[in-house]
């Protein structure tokens, strides 16, 4: 114990600040990815597993749709609230702010009407997901908002307030509002699966909010309000490239497995997909407190700092994606036999996905990087390529080989972007973010 609280004292103030955050971060989100999962188990048992397939299938529909109001505004909104605040540039800190939560609002309304009009009127037709889709509608506005103003308090250093509505709060009352349905309602299908997961995030989107602009007025409160809306929405137009992308290689597997198979094959792989995620769980730890920290110290072209910050997350890393990864391999078996028996015909998907997941997240934060350091055209070019080819590759294997050629693609999909975001980050930002390469 002694030994970890001198290792700690030598690190230097940025590297305690982004290590304490991780350790929040990564508290936070595995109480809220232990909640997920265990609603995505219990979910499998009361809807069964053609149930469970719609509901994971919308779901993913849904994260791509989601992203499309932000406009990359979540993701620019990060370097330029630490850009705005190394110049203590607070009126267009405070106008950044005030116009991302309205245009979110805005856009993703109109997107939801007109799908929801577009479905009603059998202009989509989507067989027996159809029912489910119309409702996702309705959770598309709070969906978006609450994506925003989770980035917007992460671009802030409120690690809290960043991720724990959104990862732990609104798991845990969508969990308790399926027992409650499950077990007092007369069971549970999808669209009503749906109805509770959009009541969920609505109890919380609003006070969410409410802090936002609480933290607004108290720190920026003697600040006018300054718009720089073409200068952001350019800015953003190319990280939204990236976020499309990013949501595209999560979620594309299961899209074209619905196309081509059926619900009970989507909740299958669903739960292999979703067990082998939890390997990245300090790697988005890292990145959700880091991206501050790497924007600054890169604004203020302190290199060699932002490279001994890096070398110190890269330890804590390394040691433990390889424990997460093992621990599943051992165990994902009997995992996924939680979900009901048949779901154990993924595992050689979840083991597959595991191994591909633990590479890229050895390679350590290369996308984040990229995209805060002003490099977000190179990313977006790497993550364009990479879903060109998952698309191809998940369209050819997956009719053949079902689940595991799924697994295959998205592991060569991930494995690729991730090489070669890292080779991108030596080369430009000459930093060297895997602790194998580094120097001793």
């Amino acid at each position: 114990m002694r030994s970890v609280t001198n290792l700690y004292y030598k690190l230097k103030s940025n590297e305690r600040i982004v290590l304490l955050g991780t350790m929040w971060a990564t508290l936070i989100r595995a109480s809220g990815m232990g909640i997920t999962y265990l609603s995505l188990i219990l979910l499998a048992r009361w809807m069964g597993a053609e149930q469970f397939g719609i509901y994971s299938y919308i779901f993913s529909v849904i994260s791509i749709l989601a992203i499309i109001p932000l406009f990359g505004l979540s993701y620019s909104s990060i370097p330029l609230i630490a850009e705005y605040e190394v110049e203590k540039a607070f009126s267009k800190l405070r106008g950044l702010l005030l116009f991302g939560t309205g245009f979110v609002v805005t856009i993703s309304i109109i997107i939801s009407f007109i799908l929801a009009l577009a479905i009603k009127m059998d202009f989509i037709l989507l067989g027996k997901y159809r029912d489910a889709f119309l409702i996702g509608c309705a959770t598309l506005p709070v969906f978006s908002l609450l994506l925003y103003l989770s980035e917007a308090s992460r671009g802030l250093g409120r690690a809290i307030a960043a991720f724990a509505p959104l990862q732990v709060l609104v798991p845990l009352v969508f969990l308790l509002l399926s027992f409650i349905s499950f077990y007092f309602f007369g069971g549970l299908e999808s669209t009503r699966a749906i109805w509770l997961w959009f009541f969920s995030m609505l109890i919380l989107v609003i006070p969410q909010l409410l802090y936002l602009f609480r933290i607004v007025i108290k720190h920026f409160s003697g600040a006018s309000r300054s718009y720089n809306i073409r200068h952001w929405l350019r800015l953003s137009a190319h990280f939204f490239l990236i976020s499309i992308t990013v949501v595209l290689l999560f979620q594309m597997d299961v899209l074209i497995l619905g196309i081509f198979h059926e619900p009970e094959i989507v909740g299958y792989y669903s739960a292999a997909a979703r067990t082998a995620l939890l390997v990245t769980i300090v790697l988005q730890a890292i990145n959700a407190l880091g991206a501050r920290q790497y924007a600054t110290l890169y604004k203020m072209n302190q290199i060699y700092d932002l490279q001994q910050l890096l070398h110190s997350l890269s330890r804590w890393l390394v040691w433990a994606t390889a424990g997460t990864a093992i621990f599943l391999l051992l165990i994902g078996y009997n995992l996924l036999a939680f979900f009901g028996t048949n779901f154990t015909q993924a595992y050689p998907a979840l083991a597959i996905l595991t191994l591909a997941h633990a590479t890229t997240v050895i390679l350590g934060p290369v996308t984040v990087l990229l995209n805060v350091t002003g490099n977000q055209k190179v990313a977006a070019k790497v993550l364009t390529i990479a879903a060109i080819a998952g698309l191809i590759l998940n369209s050819i294997l997956i009719p053949k080989y079902g689940i595991v050629g799924a697994a295959i693609a998205t592991g060569i999909m991930h494995i690729y972007w991730a090489l070669s975001m890292h080779w991108h980050v030596r080369k430009i930002l000459k930093v060297e973010t895997c602790l194998f390469f580094m120097k001793s």
